[in-house]
C-alpha cells in the first residue's frame, strides 16, 4: 500500500466524519425547531383563551341578565381566567431563557393578581356596587391581558409563525389599554376625595380639641 492510498484512505474518512457531524447538526436544528413551533403554538392558544378571560373581566358590569342579585348589589359575572402552561408538555429548552422564564413566571403574576383582588373584596370594598372590587379586577387583569398580547408576539418572533390575528388583537389591545386608563383615572379621584376628606376630619377635630 503506497502513501497515496493511504492519504486517500484518511481523506475519505476525514470527509466522512465532516459530513455525519453537519448531518447530526442539521437534524438537531430541524428537531428543535419542531419542537419550539409546537410549543408556540400550544402556549399561544393557551395565552389567547387567557387574553379573552381578561377581556371577559374587563366586560363584566356585575349584572346577571341585566339586573342586580336579590340583595340590589351587584356581582362579579366571570371568573378570572387562568394561565397553565404547565399542563401542556413541551420541550421549553427549545425557547430563549429570558421568554421562558417570562412564560413560566405569568402563572404567579396571575395568581398574586387574584390574592389583590381577594384583599380588596375583603378589606376594601362595600357594597352594593363594590365599585373597589370591580375595579381592582381590571386594574391587574387589563395589564396581565397586554402582558399575554406581547407573550404571543415573542413567540412569534422566535417560531417565525404567525400566531395570532393582528386586527383582532389590536383591537382587543386598545380596549383593554382604554380600560386601564379609565380606571387608574377613578382610582386617582377617589384617592384624592379620600384625602380630602380625611384632611377635613383632621381640621374638624382639631379645632374641637382646641375648644375643650
Amino acid at each position: 500500500m503506497n502513501i497515496e492510498t493511504v492519504l486517500v484512505g484518511l481523506i475519505g474518512v476525514f470527509v466522512g466524519v465532516i459530513l455525519n457531524t453537519f448531518k447530526d447538526l442539521y437534524l438537531r436544528k430541524r428537531t428543535e425547531k419542531i419542537a419550539r413551533t409546537y410549543l408556540s403554538i400550544q402556549i399561544s392558544a393557551l395565552l389567547h383563551n387567557f387574553i379573552y378571560g381578561c377581556l371577559d373581566v374587563v366586560n363584566d358590569n356585575g349584572l346577571y341578565e341585566g339586573k342586580r342579585d336579590e340583595s340590589g348589589c351587584l356581582r362579579a359575572q366571570v371568573d378570572t381566567p387562568k394561565f397553565e402552561p404547565m399542563s401542556v408538555e413541551v420541550d421549553w429548552t427549545t425557547l430563549p431563557p429570558k421568554l421562558m422564564q417570562k412564560l413560566l413566571q405569568f402563572p404567579s403574576d396571575v395568581e398574586y393578581s387574584n390574592i389583590y383582588i381577594s384583599e380588596v373584596w375583603e378589606y376594601a370594598a362595600t357594597p352594593p356596587n363594590w365599585d373597589e372590587f370591580f375595579e381592582a379586577r381590571i386594574e391587574k387583569f387589563a395589564p396581565l391581558g397586554v402582558t399575554a398580547i406581547s407573550l404571543i408576539k415573542e413567540l412569534e418572533a422566535v417560531s417565525n409563525v404567525q400566531l395570532i390575528d393582528d386586527k383582532a388583537i389590536s383591537e382587543i389591545k386598545k380596549r383593554l389599554d382604554l380600560e386601564i386608563e379609565k380606571v387608574e383615572k377613578a382610582m386617582r379621584v377617589r384617592d384624592a376625595q379620600n384625602a380630602e376628606n380625611l384632611s377635613k376630619l383632621s381640621t374638624r377635630e382639631s379645632r374641637n380639641f382646641g375648644s375643650i
